[in-house]
C-alpha cells in the first residue's frame, strides 16, 4: 500500500515547523520528514529563491540534527549550487553548512568532501572560481585544525576521473590553485596532487596501444570499430594532457614572474619535491617539462636542479634505478637547457668524469663479480653530454685543458669496458666525433667488443633520455625558446670568429679551476668536488 506524502509549503517550513518535523523523525514518525525531503528536491529543480529561505529556517534548528538525518543532509547537498549564477541560494547553503559544522562536527568530513568535489563543476561551459566552496574550506582550516589532514587527502582524491571532460579538469585545477593562494598551507599538497594527476594522464598516453603501434605508410586494411575508438581515446587523452600541461606552464610563468619573485622558492621546492615523489620513478616523458621550464625561466637558481640530480645520483643509499635515472636527467638538462652556459657545462663534464675515474680505481678488481649499472649509466651520460655539445667544447680556447681533465682514455680503456654497455646511437656519435677531432680512439675497442662471443646487449639500449623534443604541440611552443637543439654537421667547421666568441672569458681554465669563488652557476656540492 503506497503512502501519499503531504505536500509542504514554505509556510509549513518555519523554524518551529522544521523543529517539529525533526522531533517527529526522532520519535519514529517519518511521514512529514519524507515530505520535507521531497519538497527540498522539488525546490532544487525549480525555485532556488524559496530554497534559500527554507535553508535559512533549517539553519536555525541544526542543533536537532543527528546521525539519522543523513537523508536530509544528502538532499540539501545534492543541490549543485556551483552551476547557478544566482547568489542568494549559494550563500544560504554556505551559511547552513558552516552552522551545521559548528553544531554537529561529525558532518564536517562530508561537507569538506562535497565542497571539494564541487570545485570541478564548470558553469555555462566556462571555468569559474567557486568562492563559496573555498569559503567553507577556509572556515574549516581556520577553526577546525583537526580536519586539515582530511582536506589534504581530498585534494588528491576529489580530482576528476580521467574519463571526465577536459573542462572539468581545467575547472578543478583552476580552483585548487586558487585555494593555494587563500590557504598557502595546502600549496605543496595541491602541486603534488596536480603533478600526480598529470603523470597518470601521461602514462595513459604513452601506454596506449595507438602510441605504440608502428605507422604503416601503405596500409589498405580499414580500421575496425575498436581501433577507431582506441584512436579517438588516445588523441582525446593526448589533447587533454597538452592543454592541462600548457596551462600549468603559463600559470607557472605568471606566478613566478617579475612581480612575484617571492614565489620562486615556494614553486622550486614544490616542483622538485613532487618530481621526486611522482615523476622520477615513473615513465613520464612530458611532465618533467614543468621542471625544465621553471628552472629555465630563472637561470640564477638552475643550480638547485643540477644539485638535486647530482645528489640523487651520488647517494649510494639510493636504488640503482634511481641513480641511473638521475644521471640521465642531469645529462639531458645540461644538454638541452639554454641557460646552462658553457662554463657550467664544462664543470659538469669534469665532475662526472672524475666520479667515473674514482669508481674505476676502486672497482676494477671486482669487475667480473659485480654489477656496475650505475657506472655504465654515468659513462654513457658522459659520452652523450660530450657528443651533444661537442661543437662548443671543441671551439673553446680552453678545450685542450678541459679534455685533459675529462680524460676519456682512462674511462674507455678500463677493464669495466663501458663502450660495450653503451647504446648504439650514442656510441656511434661519440666515436665519430672523437675520431674527427682526435680526442680518443674507440675503434679498436668497439671492434674487439663486436668480435667477442660474450658481448652483452647495451644496458640502456631501450632507455630514452628525458627532455627530448616534446610531441605535445602547445607545450612544445612554450618551451621552444628555452630548448637547445644538437649542433648539426655544418657547425663542425672551425670558425675563428665564432671560436673566439664562444670562448670569451674562459681563456685561463687553470686559473678559473683554482678559484672556487668564481663559480656561480653550480651548487656547493658540485663546487666541492676537486678538479685538480
Amino acid at each position: 500500500m503506497s503512502i501519499v506524502l503531504r505536500k509542504l509549503t514554505l509556510n509549513d517550513c518555519t523554524p518551529n515547523g522544521i523543529a517539529k518535523i525533526l522531533k517527529e523523525k526522532q520519535a519514529g514518525r517519518e511521514i512529514n520528514y519524507k515530505a520535507l525531503l521531497h519538497y527540498i528536491r522539488t525546490l532544487i529543480d525549480g525555485d532556488t529563491s524559496t530554497l534559500a529561505k527554507l535553508l535559512t529556517s533549517i539553519e536555525v534548528v541544526v542543533a536537532l540534527f543527528d546521525k539519522n538525518c543523513d537523508a536530509l543532509f544528502d538532499s540539501i547537498t545534492s543541490y549543485e549550487w556551483e552551476k547557478v549564477e544566482e547568489c542568494e541560494s549559494k550563500q544560504a547553503v554556505v551559511s547552513f553548512l558552516i552552522a551545521l559544522m559548528n553544531s554537529q562536527p561529525f558532518y564536517t568530513n562530508k561537507i569538506i568532501e562535497r565542497c571539494m568535489r564541487g570545485l570541478c563543476f564548470p558553469r555555462n561551459n566556462a571555468i569559474v572560481i567557486h568562492r563559496n566552496n573555498i569559503e567553507v574550506i577556509e572556515f574549516v582550516s581556520s577553526n577546525m585544525p583537526a580536519h586539515l589532514k582530511f582536506i589534504r587527502q581530498k585534494i588528491s582524491q576529489c580530482f576528476p576521473h580521467k574519463s571526465r571532460p577536459l573542462l572539468d579538469h581545467q575547472a578543478y585545477i583552476a580552483n585548487i590553485l586558487n585555494v593555494s593562494k587563500v590557504l598557502p598551507v595546502f600549496f605543496i599538497d595541491i602541486i603534488f596532487a596536480i603533478v600526480e594527476k598529470l603523470v597518470k594522464i601521461d602514462s595513459d598516453v604513452i601506454g596506449s596501444t595507438v602510441a605504440n603501434t608502428p605507422h604503416e605508410l601503405f596500409s589498405f586494411d580499414e580500421d575496425t570499430v575498436q581501433e577507431k575508438t582506441q584512436q579517438n581515446e588516445f588523441f582525446e587523452t593526448k589533447e587533454k594532457l597538452d592543454v592541462l600541461l600548457s596551462e600549468m606552464l603559463i600559470y607557472l610563468k605568471k606566478e613566478t614572474g617579475h612581480r612575484s619573485q617571492d614565489n620562486i622558492p615556494w614553486w622550486s621546492k614544490a616542483l622538485v619535491s613532487s618530481f621526486d615523489c611522482h615523476v622520477l620513478k615513473a615513465q613520464s616523458p612530458h611532465i618533467p617539462f614543468l621542471l625544465f621550464y621553471h628552472f629555465n625561466l630563472h637561470p640564477a637558481i638552475s643550480w638547485l636542479l643540477l644539485d638535486y640530480f647530482w645528489d640523487k645520483f651520488s647517494d649510494k643509499n639510493n636504488p640503482d634505478v634511481v641513480r641511473q635515472t638521475s644521471i640521465m636527467y642531469l645529462a639531458s638538462f645540461a644538454n638541452r637547457a639554454q641557460n646552462v652556459d658553457l662554463f657550467t657545462f664544462q664543470r659538469l663534464l669534469v665532475t662526472v668524469s672524475h666520479w667515473c675515474h674514482t669508481y674505476i680505481s676502486t672497482s676494477e678488481e671486482a669487475a667480473a663479480k659485480c654489477r656496475h649499472d650505475t657506472f655504465y649509466a654515468a659513462c654513457q651520460s658522459l659520452f652523450y653530454m660530450f657528443s651533444y655539445r661537442h661543437s662548443e667544447l671543441i671551439f673553446a680556447t680552453n678545450s685542450k685543458r678541459v679534455l685533459e681533465d675529462i680524460d676519456f682514455t682512462t674511462v674507455i680503456h678500463s677493464k669495466l669496458n663501458p663502450l660495450r654497455h653503451c647504446s648504439a646511437p650514442i656510441l656511434q656519435m661519440f666515436n665519430k666525433i672523437t675520431n674527427l677531432y682526435d680526442v680518443v680512439t674507440c675503434n679498436v675497442i668497439i671492434e674487439r667488443n663486436s668480435r667477442t662471443l660474450l658481448s652483452s646487449v647495451a644496458k640502456f639500449e631501450n632507455e630514452e633520455y628525458p627532455f627530448k623534443a616534446c610531441s605535445l604541440h602547445r607545450v612544445a611552443q612554450i618551451i621552444k625558446p628555452h630548448f637547445r637543439d644538437m649542433m648539426c654537421k655544418d657547425n663542425l667547421i672551425l670558425d675563428k670568429r665564432r671560436r673566439h666568441k664562444i670562448s670569451e672569458n674562459f681563456d685561463d681554465w687553470d686559473a678559473v679551476m683554482a678559484e672556487n669563488s668564481s663559480i656561480v652557476a653550480l651548487s656547493p656540492n658540485l663546487q666541492s668536488m676537486s678538479l685538480e
